[in-house]
């Protein structure tokens, strides 16, 4: 994505004046091109010696152990005729359900789609609704499980998905109307494996990208697109052996943009605002793992990641942890005293050295986009409060 296009967004959403908008982003590009840079204070560099980082897994494990994970097979369903498979974990959701499913089915579309609802043992009568819907509904498939989180129910939907696309929501957000259409279209005309749409929130701003095709072999701007699995359009045979983690129950999703983009030949962004996320939802997984103990989990997760990826260091690889680091793992630790915001950063420190003693590092170090680049030369200096800074204007920068 445009690094100045974002900072324009940005400005333009929160000042609505044109003018100063495009002031901030002549300012950032100026920052980018290197002319000047603002940066905190660089602190003291910290040691990271095996002793030390014992002492930081035994804080975080303290309060949120690290989950034990099974990564599932992953082997897919026969192909059924459809274009695209939606995919919709449901829990509790009896209250928005129904409109969701109504932007689904009140798609114009040429495309042939289904829709895969888990309900992933609703205490209230989001299950009920969902049988109901598809008595009268053909299109719909439900799946009911007891209860193992959206990682599970994501999964259930993977193993019965038969379309030659993959899409997922999410049971309290709306998918716009020609979102099908639109990601379809690009994806089949183009012969691309995966297409990235631009979102609104329902309760803000809209976040915008212009229609481009990347050329092949070139990914590296998919490694500053969010990790959420929504926006997405995937061809479904990436999944074959890939799986969301089932052990953990927060930020697990972030992790399958990683496994999936190493193996894309070509990838897509779509301009069409695809996607209306409800941002605040008090009574979602984001709000409410905000100032929960599971929150230490925006760690463990960077760690499964880098277990999972299982390949070795390269360029994109390096570019996503860095991005996991700032944008989901330090503002999601943000509540926590500095001790435990420092042991993380440890830790994930550590996990940089293996592209570090990579004989091409020098040359992605030059490759990284800024904000990425800047975030590791902050890293390498085991700076916490450098990064924290960085972190906090982190879509200013990317």
């Amino acid at each position: 994505m445009n690094q100045m296009n974002r900072v324009y967004q940005f400005a333009l959403d929160k000042l609505h004046a044109p003018f100063l908008a495009r002031l901030a982003a002549g300012c950032a590009k100026v920052l980018a091109e290197g002319k000047q840079l603002i940066q905190p204070r660089p602190g003291k560099p910290v040691s990271l010696s095996d002793a030390d980082l014992d002492g930081c897994r035994e804080r975080l494990s303290a309060i949120y152990p690290q989950p034990a994970t099974v990564r599932p097979a992953g082997e897919m369903a026969p192909e059924n005729g459809m274009d695209v498979s939606v995919i919709v974990p449901v829990y509790n959701a009896e209250a928005c359900v129904n409109a969701l499913l109504d932007s689904l089915f009140s798609q114009e579309t040429e495309y042939r789609f289904e829709v895969i609802a888990v309900d992933d043992g609703s205490a209230d009568a989001s299950g009920e609704i969902l049988e109901t819907r598809a008595k009268t509904e053909p299109r719909l498939k439900v799946i009911r499980q007891p209860n193992g989180g959206a990682a599970a129910a994501r999964n259930a939907g993977l193993d019965a998905a038969g379309g030659k696309y993959i899409f997922f929501a999410d049971a309290d957000d709306l998918v716009c109307p020609d979102a099908i259409q639109r990601m379809t279209r690009m994806a089949e005309q183009h012969s691309l494996d995966f297409v990235q749409s631009a979102w609104r929130y329902m309760d803000g701003p809209i976040q915008r990208l212009q229609d481009e095709i990347l050329p092949e072999g070139h990914l590296l701007p998919m490694a500053e697109m969010p990790g959420m699995p929504w926006a997405k359009l995937i061809r479904r045979s990436l999944f074959q052996g890939i799986r969301f983690p089932e052990g953990f129950n927060c930020f697990e999703d972030s992790i399958i943009k990683c496994l999936l983009l190493p193996r894309c030949r070509r990838v897509g962004l779509c301009g069409c605002v695809a996607y209306a996320w409800l941002r605040n939802n008090p009574t979602g997984l984001t709000a409410t793992s905000r100032f929960a103990p599971k929150t230490i989990q925006a760690y463990w997760v960077v760690e499964e990641m880098e277990r999972l990826s299982g390949r070795a260091p390269d360029l994109l690889g390096l570019a996503i942890l860095l991005q996991q680091i700032c944008s989901v793992m330090l503002p999601r630790l943000k509540p926590f005293d500095e001790q435990i915001r420092r042991d993380a950063f440890l830790l994930a420190c550590r996990l940089t050295e293996r592209y570090a003693a990579a004989k091409d590092f020098p040359a992605w170090k030059k490759q990284l986009p800024f904000a990425q680049k800047q975030a590791l030369k902050a890293i390498e200096s085991r700076d916490l409060h450098r990064v924290e800074a960085l972190s906090k204007d982190w879509k200013l920068l990317v």
